[in-house]
């Protein structure tokens, strides 16, 4: 099963952590700054917001409130 976590800021980070042992992990995050640890620790490359479809997605959300409309 892959879970896909929306933000990769702290929360987002411990939470694919915890679960990159059971299932596969994939990340949305607007910030691409954190492309290079995400790519050496999930064997994953981050997707657009703009782009990703979440249809039919197992989703944890990782953003703050305030970041949800952008």
């Amino acid at each position: 099963m892959t879970i896909t976590i929306i933000g990769a800021g702290a929360m987002g980070m411990a939470m694919a952590y915890g679960l990159k042992d059971r299932y596969k992990i994939e990340f949305v995050e607007r910030d691409i700054s954190k492309q290079d640890e995400i790519k050496r620790e999930f064997g994953t490359e981050i997707n657009s917001p703009k782009s990703f479809d979440i249809t039919g997605k197992n989703i944890l959300l990782a953003v703050k409130p305030t970041v949800l409309e952008t």
